[in-house]
């Protein structure tokens, strides 16, 4: 007789552990809704489900789910309403979701939403948006907002009040001795560095260090307001860069834009081998095509004006010379060809220009 009741006892356990794993695994397949771009954040997508009665939450199971399209780490604020019933606590918050990253709350039905209300009305608030590198809240209650060009991060504060690094004309030491110009310009997500008539955007990743846009380990790092070194792959390339109160740019300049080329167009000879290459200016950088070759080969500009191969990472070429008329190509650390211009080609091309 014990034997029939514990019997009976396991099947009416397992019946319900049935049961309730078949409730759940239907409420877990509940379909999201498809996404939706928030109408103040459209690099914030947004999307819900409603996985109806839950007996053994007592009550209705709702899932919200992010997914970062900026280009940029974001943090925020949310709050989920159902009818004017809010979640627990108000709001949650969102951490550091990374670009193309997606945030759940709701995954299942352990850790959905409970919410008491039938109704199936909506609602998902966002707010004190903070995008990664910028400084918000504090006094002035700094956090982004609407963007103004779709998917752009739009934060005017956050990088003007908390990083005092001026705008304006910076100066540092050529390999010749002589001064190299450069200017900044403050950007809402991080500043615009010009060299030589050559400019770069490098976006903020703290306080005082600013990332090429591109990438390729290139930093600016600043010491003070007034002082920054442009890094490669945590080497410095440069003495420092010193802020120049009171300047503006000056017409003389080491090179010219790279788009007009009319500094680095022209032959060149191999100091050893006497073979000739001729460049010509593209837009991102020099193209270079050796005598004998049939293909060009694309020299890509990089912000300490050094070129590197589009297609061989590790090759190098940077100018030279009192007057840059050299041509040093690198091959790793080591140096596998040197040119000079022409001199004939020079005394041509340089009749009637600076």
């Amino acid at each position: 007789m014990k034997k029939k009741k514990l019997l009976h006892l396991i099947l009416v356990a397992f019946i319900l552990l049935w049961q309730q794993t078949n409730t759940y695994a239907q409420i877990n397949a509940v379909k999201w809704q498809p996404w939706m771009q928030h109408p103040c954040y459209k690099g914030l997508s947004i999307s819900v489900r409603n996985m109806g009665w839950a007996k053994q939450a007592e009550g209705y199971l709702w899932g919200v789910r992010f997914r970062n399209d900026y280009d940029t780490a974001v943090t925020f604020k949310f709050g989920l309403t159902i009818d004017t019933e809010k979640i627990k606590g108000g709001t949650s918050a969102v951490y550091k979701l990374k670009a193309g990253d997606t945030w759940t709350e709701g995954a299942d039905s352990m850790t959905a939403h409970i919410f008491k209300t039938a109704s199936i009305d909506w609602a998902v608030d966002v707010g004190e948006l903070c995008f990664d590198g910028m400084h918000c809240g504090g006094k002035n209650d700094c956090y982004a907002i609407c963007d103004s060009v779709e998917k752009k991060i739009n934060q005017p504060c956050g990088l003007e009040a908390n990083t005092a690094i001026r705008p304006g004309v910076w100066i540092s030491m050529a390999g010749t001795g002589s001064e190299i110009q450069s200017k900044i310009e403050i950007t809402q997500t991080g500043l615009i560095f010009t060299r030589s008539g050559i400019s770069f955007e490098f976006l903020k990743i703290s306080a005082d260090e600013f990332e090429w846009v591109h990438g390729k380990g290139y930093q600016l790092k600043f010491k003070d307001n007034t002082h920054a070194i442009l890094y490669c792959d945590g080497d410095h390339l440069y003495p420092q860069f010193v802020f120049k109160p009171g300047s503006s740019l000056s017409g003389q300049v080491a090179y010219k834009n790279y788009e007009d080329a009319s500094f680095f167009e022209g032959e060149w000879i191999n100091n050893t081998d006497k073979k000739k290459m001729k460049i010509t200016g593209t837009k991102e950088g020099l193209s270079l095509k050796k005598s004998g070759e049939a293909i060009s080969r694309l020299y890509i500009i990089m912000p300490d004006l050094s070129f590197r191969s589009a297609s061989e990472k590790d090759k190098i070429m940077s100018l030279s010379g009192k007057n840059y008329e050299t041509l040093v190509f690198y091959d790793g650390l080591k140096s596998v060809d040197t040119y000079t211009r022409l001199k004939t080609f020079v005394l041509k091309k340089t009749v009637g220009k600076q």
